[in-house]
């Protein structure tokens, strides 16, 4: 049987959007009783222009 972490992260793998994994974080804190969650995402930007 999988515990709720190793299912909660599959879920969060499965995301194929930056949408969908907000939607997935947010279903997952309202499972959890949280009644808001925060999110950031944060992408590598080249140093130089090529």
């Amino acid at each position: 049987m999988k515990g709720w972490q190793e299912i909660q992260l599959q879920a969060l793998q499965a995301s194929d959007s930056e949408h969908q994994l907000l939607q997935i974080i947010v279903s997952l804190a309202a499972e959890s009783g949280f009644d808001y969650c925060a999110y950031g995402l944060r992408l590598a930007l080249p140093l130089i222009r090529l």
